[in-house]
């Protein structure tokens, strides 16, 4: 048996002796924990660091904490440093789709994602989306990608699994403060309206967290393993799938969704390629 059919079927697992709910619940925890560690095997096995050279200081320091404010100065001045036509243009751009989204088809998309459930994507949407979202699945495959850096001195799993990591903070940081401040009503909330904002209450759906942590870490693990050509398919394909998730499961409106995928995705390609951290890489001289 493979382990694609270990992941699918399950089979071999029996938890006869226990009541109904607390074997549902069992097989439920035994499947996610296989399948993480299955994964993450999977994962660690092909996603190996470049053999021609040294990562240095992949370590959490000064230079790392001190990283995470050069990230935020970054994010927050970037509307003011540099200007030019193609920044202005693209966020021009962001601020119209946002407008027509909101006005005129973010009810309509809603309201035809309610229309179409399927128990197939019901499950789908609990037990693999909504979790990736919450940040379960990819905290599993960041802390083991994080040990093995430990136990077998590979730096660059280090490197990749405290990008991540950081990447995942800074961007739910923005999330939380554009929850709090826009107060958009949920779609869930009737009369449904997608234009009604600053509802107090348990009204945060602009942004979407969930997106937002999907992306900021997929980016970063398909930025660093770009080489291996899986990976950013896997990574893109499970923090978009995230994403149509909250649409289908009436959490968020389309313009919440794709606000949080943009903000995920920049910042996950800020902490990698600013390198605000200051980490060197260092030729390694290879005698055949």
């Amino acid at each position: 048996m493979g382990r694609e059919d270990l992941i699918m079927n399950y089979e071999f697992l029996n938890f006869n002796y226990f009541p109904k709910k607390q074997k549902r619940t069992l097989r439920f925890g035994v499947k996610y924990l296989l399948t993480c560690f299955l994964l993450s095997l999977t994962f660690l096995s092909k996603a190996q660091p470049n053999t021609y050279s040294s990562i240095t200081r992949a370590r959490v320091d000064k230079y790392y904490i001190g990283s995470y404010l050069k990230d935020y100065r970054d994010i927050i001045t970037y509307p003011f440093v540099k200007p030019s036509i193609k920044k202005y243009s693209l966020m021009a751009a962001y601020g119209g789709s946002m407008y027509i989204l909101i006005s005129t088809y973010d009810e309509k998309i809603q309201s035809l994602s309610q229309k179409h459930k399927y128990i197939a994507l019901d499950k789908t949407s609990k037990y693999i989306l909504e979790p990736f979202g919450r940040g379960i699945y990819p905290f599993s495959a960041i802390i083991l990608l994080y040990a093995e850096g430990v136990i077998w001195k590979n730096q660059k799993s280090k490197k990749v699994a405290m990008e991540a990591t950081k990447s995942f903070l800074i961007a739910n940081s923005f999330t939380q403060v554009a929850k709090y401040t826009a107060t958009r009503q949920r779609p869930y909330i009737l009369p449904s309206d997608a234009q009604k904002w600053n509802m107090g209450g348990d009204n945060h759906s602009f942004f979407s967290g969930h997106t937002t942590t999907a992306f900021s870490i997929a980016t970063v693990f398909a930025e660093e393993y770009k080489e291996t050509v899986w990976v950013p398919i896997v990574a893109y394909t499970l923090a978009t799938g995230t994403g149509l998730s909250r649409i289908y499961d009436n959490k968020h409106w389309t313009s919440d969704v794709l606000t949080g995928a943009l903000c995920g995705y920049l910042i996950g390609k800020l902490v990698v390629k600013e390198n605000n951290w200051g980490i060197k890489v260092i030729p390694r001289l290879i005698i055949e």
